[in-house]
């Protein structure tokens, strides 16, 4: 049955998609030609005998591209009985079909989406599925931007979506914190990349002396195992162990990238965090109050309130919550001020303390508060007096 239907591509030389299944749904794509659709037709009638499950044209539409001619569509429409013309219904909220108008086609995302974050919903999208390598939309990722060559090689591409330009912009860090897991040692070099547990380079220091500036790692094995008298006269002490500490394959498995600042070797972006954050101080310099600010998110996260309440405090300490102050720095939003008492910018610290009724409500639940003043400059500083 190869060479039915032409299908569609994600991009210019990739694969063709000729059908895509939700679950009980299925999605053919094809040609706005006669032949195909009899071919298609076809094809149905073969699965309908085959499995006793016969097409529901009442609850089957057919999508024209606007390119589409429109003796081809009735001819089609004429052939098709009773199918319905007219764009797929929606799919777990999402439209399969996206027109000229983003703006109107995901409109009812945004708004849906807008009205979770006013509500206070936490969950949004399943943090699982995010991870998944095999996801569609990675797959998809993949297939358009960065076929031919692995991620860490990936360019920005002309006419680049907003996601794939803000992966781009995060994967000199994202190599910054991959390193070499030797299998055979075949395709990691000795000299000039990182392969070895230590997090400060995980680069070989020790000068090349014996061997050639391109040696590989593989010349470092015999028989399985590691060549520790030939490791001992070549590198300094400290690395030589750290050598002998890594593990080397039995089935000669090829060398892996992984991400060096985990256990597992599994990419997390609290380490990534981390990792960013001790480049920068080592950089610039801890400031003086580094110290007070980290006493500030001990007793935070050591306070017996529910781990709810403590992630919102620590969101309104990093000026992450869908306020005006912080939808205006991203550009979301063109007003800055609160829009009650139109005087000072909405940051977390007025609206949870300084604003006039939020001070009240403080006052009358604790009343020694009542003493305190209600200028404070940020939430880190009300959290400290606190």
């Amino acid at each position: 049955m190869k060479g039915i239907t032409k299908g569609v591509t994600v991009s210019r030389g990739g694969i063709r998609v000729n059908h895509l299944l939700f679950a009980d749904d299925c999605i053919l794509f094809a040609r706005a030609k006669t032949e195909e659709w009899l071919r298609l037709q076809e094809l149905l009638l073969i699965y309908e005998k085959a499995s006793g499950q016969f097409l529901n044209k009442d609850k089957t539409s057919v999508f024209f591209s606007s390119n589409s001619r429109g003796e081809d569509k009735e001819k089609i429409m004429e052939l098709g009985g009773a199918v319905i013309k007219g764009s797929y219904e929606k799919y777990l909220g999402l439209p399969p079909v996206v027109g000229k108008s983003k703006y109107n086609t995901f409109r009812s995302i945004k708004e849906r989406v807008w009205k979770k974050i006013n509500n206070w919903k936490n969950v949004f999208l399943s943090a699982v599925g995010k991870e998944d390598s095999r996801s569609m939309a990675a797959r998809v990722f993949k297939e358009k931007y960065f076929k031919i060559v692995p991620l860490t090689e990936a360019k920005l591409g002309n006419r680049p979506s907003y996601i794939w330009r803000s992966v781009c912009g995060a994967l000199n860090l994202l190599k910054d914190g991959l390193r070499w897991r030797v299998g055979n040692g075949t395709n990691i070099k000795i000299w000039g990349q990182k392969w070895l547990p230590t997090p400060s380079s995980f680069c070989v220091q020790a000068p090349c002396t014996i061997l050639d500036q391109e040696a590989k790692v593989s010349e470092l094995i015999t028989s399985g195992e590691w060549n520790e008298p030939f490791i001992k006269s070549i590198f300094y002490k400290g690395e030589a162990e750290h050598i002998w500490s890594l593990p080397i394959s039995r089935m000669e498995a090829e060398d892996k990238l992984i991400w060096g600042y985990t256990k597992k070797g599994v990419f997390a972006v609290n380490s990534a965090y981390q990792m960013e954050m001790k480049r920068r101080e080592t950089a610039t310099g801890e400031c003086s109050n580094g110290r007070e600010g980290e006493n500030i998110w001990k007793v935070l996260w050591n306070l017996n309130i529910p781990r709810k309440a403590k992630f919102f405090l620590w969101k309104a300490a990093k000026e992450l919550l869908a306020i005006r102050n912080s939808l205006y720095k991203k550009g979301i939003i063109k007003e800055q001020p609160c829009p009650i008492c139109k005087k000072e910018a909405e940051t977390a610290v007025h609206v949870l303390w300084s604003y006039p009724a939020a001070a009240d409500f403080w006052s009358d639940l604790i009343l020694v508060i009542q003493k305190w003043r209600t200028n404070e400059p940020d939430m880190p500083s009300l959290l400290d007096r606190l």
